[in-house]
């Protein structure tokens, strides 16, 4: 039996483009298996989102910090490391933040489309 990393713990994937489920084991970097597109991840405490790495962040977006349960508006991407996949960005209420190789919680937009 593969053990289930608690932080995935009662997540649900989904694909807006397909519409197709997905499990935690068929999702390879946050993608559907079906057809390649992010999946809307549906978390325990019904917040929906999408991860992206450091360098797939947008100004304006909404992250969701570990250990805080809310989320956060990114007032402005600092810097980005395309090469080792690094980025500092500063948040509404937190100041700077740097985040290195590790996919980023983004709240999900109804208006946009996920890719």
């Amino acid at each position: 039996m593969k053990k289930v990393n608690q932080r995935f713990e009662g997540e649900t994937y989904s694909c807006r483009y397909c519409g197709k489920e997905n499990t935690r084991d068929d999702v390879e970097e946050w993608k559907c298996i079906h057809c390649n597109n992010r999946v809307l991840i549906k978390t325990k405490d019904n917040k929906y989102l999408v991860r992206k790495q450091p360098t797939e962040i947008e100004n304006h977006e909404s992250i969701l910090l570990r250990g805080t349960g809310l989320y956060h508006e990114i007032l402005s991407v600092v810097d980005i490391d395309y090469v080792n996949n690094k980025c500092s960005l500063n948040l509404r209420g937190h100041g700077n933040q740097k985040f290195n190789d590790e996919w980023i919680n983004v709240m999900w937009n109804d208006n946009e489309i996920v890719d």
